[in-house]
């Protein structure tokens, strides 16, 4: 639920003008805003204590995260 939160705050921070469609993709949570590329969110039961989150891995996206919060991201 924070990312979620996370994902429809940076939505409004940047007025991106366009509704984010929140479906599923591979029974995961999946966030679409038509001006970019899907998120998805991921659980996996081997680390029950972790989450992930997914980009299309031609976006900017991962680059920008890693340049903004200065984490680690594995491609």
């Amino acid at each position: 639920m924070v990312l979620n939160a996370l994902i429809y705050e940076a939505a409004a921070e940047h007025d991106l003008g366009v509704e984010i469609e929140e479906s599923l993709g591979w029974s995961e949570p999946a966030y679409l805003c038509k001006a970019g590329s899907i998120i998805r969110l991921g659980y996996k039961k081997f680390n029950p204590s972790g989450y992930g989150m997914y980009f299309n891995s031609k976006s900017q996206l991962i680059e920008i995260f890693q340049a903004i919060y200065q984490v680690y991201i594995s491609i």
